[in-house]
């Protein structure tokens, strides 16, 4: 389970946590192995119990992720409801991106924040601004800038054959209904737009630098143009999360030789630059992949649903 810097640090002032102190001086933030993730383990167990409360930076990370989770829950639940009024019951289109699947995105970016990982989000493929939105609110509260990088006019024209499913216009959400969806469910001012097909705009990025990608892009052409451009733009420690590489695209914890699409695409990117990389899929199609990282991944999204505070806290 990952485990942000700050919990690590004080949980070393106690004497059964004491390996803590190591995991910290050896920045273990992705993936670990072994004694490791024992360590690792036992900490959460003490995070998610009523003493571990008693620590200011367990309340602060337990705090983060419940205010996040309800901001969000209370957005798509509205925007659903909305839906069945106008009489477009079971389409929810305009709400794709859940809170479910958005809660790994936000609490790793709590998590890199918390080790000093340098630089801003950027978000790939928008579609109508919910998860822009989502986001927008953990970049205010921990100080980063948020990209959203969109065509603001669906998918491209060239869908290669294997793709075939998705037609040029899919997923369209124009500039100013993002815009709008922003600024009414999240924070404008943490917001620059991207606008135009990837291959024609992220290179005019070269000056950022991202600590988390947000790819929820649909076709491997895009990924290939997400990765070129950005990857360079990525701190060493940062990561990438799609919301295109299911359970089933993984052996273990590297995405499958025969992987099509986009995980192929992610794959193929890796391997192309001989990369070490490592991954895990966390709720439906969201997985997290780390490059220059080998070993075991430190996520678990059972383990980060436990740390929403309720009753039993």
């Amino acid at each position: 389970m990952i485990i942000p810097c700050d919990v690590l640090r004080e949980c070393a002032t106690l004497p059964e946590f004491s390996g803590a102190s190591d995991l910290v001086r050896r920045r273990v933030i992705h993936a670990a192995d072994g004694a490791d993730r024992e360590c690792l383990d036992r900490v959460f167990e003490f995070a998610v119990s009523p003493a571990g409360l008693r620590l200011s930076s367990i309340a602060r990370w337990r705090a983060f992720m419940t205010t996040m989770f309800c901001k969000h829950y209370q957005s798509w639940d509205y925007l659903r409801q909305m839906e069945v009024q106008n009489s477009n019951p079971g389409n929810e289109s305009f709400v794709s991106t859940s809170p479910f699947s958005i809660l790994p995105v936000v609490g790793y970016l709590y998590h890199l924040d918390s080790w000093g990982v340098a630089g801003d989000v950027i978000e790939c493929g928008c579609f109508k601004g919910m998860s822009a939105a989502y986001l927008s609110w953990a970049c205010k509260m921990l100080g980063r800038k948020l990209y959203a990088a969109d065509s603001f006019q669906g998918l491209p024209a060239a869908i290669s054959q294997g793709e075939g499913y998705y037609k040029p216009g899919d997923y369209a959400g124009s500039l100013d209904e993002v815009k709008r969806t922003v600024a009414t469910f999240g924070c404008a001012d943490v917001v620059e737009y991207v606008p135009g097909f990837f291959e024609n705009t992220l290179a005019f990025l070269a000056a950022r630098r991202f600590a988390l990608i947000w790819a929820d892009v649909d076709l491997a052409s895009s990924m290939n143009s997400v990765l070129k451009a950005l990857y360079p733009r990525l701190d060493r420690e940062g990561v990438l999360l799609s919301d295109e590489v299911p359970a089933a695209a993984f052996d273990g914890h590297r995405i499958k030789p025969d992987a099509a699409s986009v995980p192929g695409a992610i794959r193929s990117f890796a391997e192309s630059r001989r990369m070490e990389h490592a991954g895990a899929n966390m709720h439906l199609g969201v997985s997290c992949i780390y490059f220059n990282t080998p070993g075991q991944p430190l996520l678990d999204y059972k383990k980060l649903t436990q740390l929403l505070l309720n009753s039993q806290s």
